[in-house]
């Protein structure tokens, strides 16, 4: 009877075993399933807040590009009726010569990129400066928003990222702009990281790993 006893325990103490380790699994995937649908749903709200985002700063632009749309063809129409105006050959030919006029709407486009970005991003300056090396940081002067190379990572942080776009904009050559993006991410706390970081500037800003 002991020995029947102790056959019977043992077979309940293998089932209790094999038990114990199909529940210890069963929990290990159980945790693994709910830290996948932890970072799942930090990816869906993320992907949800870019979205907001980009909706936003598209229905901001748009408005501003219609406007700016606006002033520019009152602007040329008005450029049109000054040269009709023109009497002398030599007068005219001066003035469509000049550079004058394309150099100032340039500096009132940017002038006018300048606003509507601070408007949306109005931390932008010292969030990136605050990914550079404290020696290296960037400071516009009081009568500008954002100097030449900060509009580059601007247009960058709106999503354009191609060189040959951000040339194009701004009228600079494609080395010119190579050249800013070498120089910054040199100047970058983190090199490698710096374009990734620069792109959650402006959201996520509790978030322990933007700096």
């Amino acid at each position: 009877m002991l020995s029947k006893y102790l056959i019977a325990i043992c077979i309940l103490v293998f089932f209790l075993a094999v038990a114990i380790v199909y529940v210890y699994k069963q929990s290990k995937l159980i945790k693994a399933s709910r830290q996948k649908l932890t970072a799942l749903n930090k990816e869906l709200q993320a992907a949800n807040q870019s979205l907001v985002e980009a909706d936003h700063v598209k229905e901001e632009y748009i408005g501003h590009f219609f406007n700016l749309c606006s002033s520019y063809i009152d602007k040329l129409d008005e450029y049109r009726r000054s040269l009709n105006r023109t009497q002398k050959v030599e007068e005219l030919y001066q003035k469509l010569k000049s550079t004058e006029f394309l150099q100032k709407e340039l500096k009132s486009l940017y002038d006018h990129f300048d606003k509507v970005f601070i408007g949306l991003y109005p931390d932008f300056v010292h969030e990136i400066n605050e990914l550079l090396l404290p020696e290296e940081r960037i400071t516009p002067k009081h009568n500008e928003l954002l100097t030449p190379e900060l509009r580059v990572y601007a247009l960058i942080r709106l999503g354009i990222t191609d060189n040959a776009q951000i040339a194009d904009f701004l009228r600079y050559s494609m080395s010119t702009i190579y050249n800013y993006r070498t120089k910054m991410r040199n100047k970058a706390i983190v090199r490698d990281q710096f374009e990734e970081k620069l792109m959650r500037i402006g959201k996520l800003k509790n978030d322990p790993d933007l700096y």
